[in-house]
């Protein structure tokens, strides 16, 4: 399969990194500071009333973007163990696509249960497939309730960052077998949580290589998205600092490689500079453009 290092580029295509961070800091060049943030219109109970996760709703202006308009499911990191759907992240990411005419959803989901401090206690109750299972359900709750949200159900993303990224691979990868729980709740059996394309900032996509004390040992594949990698899979766009610490750069590298062996269409930008779990405007550059192309060429 060839590699092209042009913008507009087909399905099959690969990005080069150096083009992405010319082509971004060509229209960049001096750090933008991003717009104030916004409160969520609407907190909903998309895992039924009995549940504590939520999904907070950042929906555009009626006037200005009527009809049903296509939406981004954001998914927090924070290890598995901690983190919220109204983090400074999340409500930076959501209020930014809010403004470009996005319906974003900010939702929190289960979560591993330490007896103490998390990852330095004892681990009382794993997330896995919890997890994946809350975060599938988020896009099968929109395409159910599209009407009276006005969202396009034929256009969907996922974004997520670090563990937030993993899961929103698994989303846009696994098979629905493996997205959907023994009981579908209520109104949302047979349902797709099928996504048009997927954003991953920071994120992990094999736990061999990192996150895998944080799953049970015989499911490290299984909860692996490089598992489910396949040229079908949606256009992935890959955000990671150079200066990552936390996932290691080579976790990028890795998976872009990996994707571009499965025949998957991703695209891969470094941020230079920066290290780990940086919103849409880190100070060392302003990556929303890039995002908002590459949610604008697959969410059409």
């Amino acid at each position: 399969m060839s590699t092209s290092t042009n913008r507009r580029v087909n399905k099959s295509r690969t990005v080069a990194p150096r083009l992405i961070f010319v082509l971004l800091t060509s229209v960049c060049l001096t750090v933008h500071a991003a717009s104030p943030v916004r409160e969520p219109g609407e907190t909903i109970s998309y895992l039924g009333k009995d549940r504590a996760e939520k999904m907070d709703a950042y929906l555009p202006d009626k006037t200005r973007h009527p009809g049903l308009r296509p939406a981004v499911v954001v998914i927090h990191g924070g290890g598995w163990a901690i983190g919220t759907k109204s983090g400074t992240r999340e409500k930076d990411v959501c209020s930014t696509l809010a403004r470009a005419g996005y319906a974003a959803f900010s939702i929190d989901y289960t979560l591993l249960h330490y007896e103490g401090k998390p990852w330095e206690s004892r681990l009382i109750k794993q997330a896995w497939p919890e997890n994946l299972h809350d975060c599938s359900d988020a896009i099968r709750y929109l395409r159910k309730n599209y009407k009276s949200l006005s969202v396009d159900p034929e256009r969907i993303a996922v974004l997520g960052g670090s563990a937030g990224g993993h899961l929103a691979l698994l989303v846009a990868f696994a098979p629905e077998s493996l997205k959907q729980r023994e009981r579908p709740l209520d109104g949302l059996a047979g349902v797709s949580s099928a996504v048009s394309c997927v954003i991953s900032l920071y994120g992990i996509h094999d736990l061999r290589q990192f996150g895998g004390a944080y799953f049970p040992r015989d499911s490290i594949g299984q909860a692996s998205p490089v598992t489910y990698f396949s040229k079908s899979g949606p256009p992935t766009l890959i955000i990671h600092g150079d200066r990552d610490t936390v996932v290691k750069p080579s976790v990028a590298t890795d998976m872009a490689e990996k994707l571009k062996a499965a025949g998957a269409a991703h695209e891969l930008l470094w941020v230079s500079g920066a290290g780990h779990s940086f919103d849409l405007h880190p100070p060392e550059m302003n990556v929303e453009p890039v995002v908002l192309d590459f949610l604008k060429r697959h969410l059409k």
